[in-house]
């Protein structure tokens, strides 16, 4: 892993998002915000140009992108569990708000 961690912004065009992850995310001083990734194409090419990363409009290519080191999903809490699943497969880092799961049996 490089001294600077890769960080993608998965959900990266939602209010949540918008409001404090990505403000947050641009001011680190040891990461940077490589890829968004939202499933409005628009709005998530609109984001990556303004913000100098690369857009991406499934959760998949992120997973597979080598240079992406950890996610920050700002995705439906419903998302939560089988993404978190597939990053710790994919070997990535993650950071989520809210819960993983509804039940402790949401997931199998």
């Amino acid at each position: 892993m490089a001294d600077r961690l890769n960080i993608a912004l998965v959900g990266a065009t939602g209010k949540v998002a918008a409001l404090a992850h990505l403000s947050a995310l641009m001011q680190l001083s040891n990461a940077s915000l490589y890829a968004v990734c939202d499933i409005d194409p628009d709005g998530v090419g609109e984001l990556a140009d303004r913000t100098g990363s690369l857009a991406h409009t499934y959760f998949e290519e992120v997973l597979a992108d080598p240079h992406v080191d950890a996610i920050d999903l700002v995705t439906p809490p419903f998302l939560h569990a089988d993404q978190t699943i597939s990053a710790a497969q994919a070997c990535l880092l993650r950071k989520a708000d809210g819960a993983f799961a509804l039940r402790s049996h949401s997931n199998g």
